[in-house]
């Protein structure tokens, strides 16, 4: 789901052992920190800046599509699967894609509660 609000989960979200508690503790400690908050900020915007741009993330899922595709559809006829299906899945990808930085902009947003101003000083492009 593009829409999950992995932001607020990691600060927030449900803790369901020990290593998920030190996790959280950790994580809620350091982004306090007025100088890794800045940080953390800053490396996030150069991410969705450069790694997770959208063309970038189609232009690999293309790649990936077109390397394995071949044999996706050799394997579709040996186990009586649908081709078409893994084709269906390839473009869910493609639309996770489309759709995901759109929804962490918000959510970055809207959880650390920075303007629209605030977040281009970082990098963000709103």
């Amino acid at each position: 789901d593009p829409s999950a609000d992995r932001v607020r989960f990691v600060f927030e979200g449900p803790v369901d052992d020990e290593g998920d508690v030190i996790e959280r503790i950790l994580a809620v400690e350091l982004i306090e920190n007025p100088e890794f908050r800045e940080k953390f900020l800053t490396r996030m915007a150069w991410q969705m800046n450069a790694v997770w741009k959208e063309e970038n993330v189609l232009a690999r899922i293309d790649e990936i599509a077109g390397m394995i595709g071949p044999d996706m559809e050799k394997e579709s006829a040996r186990w009586h699967d649908s081709y078409a299906s893994w084709e269906n899945q390839m473009e869910v990808l493609r639309q996770f894609a489309r759709e995901r930085n759109g929804y962490m902009l918000q959510h970055i947003q809207g959880y650390f509660d920075l303007t629209d101003a605030q977040m281009r000083a970082y990098g963000f492009q709103v």
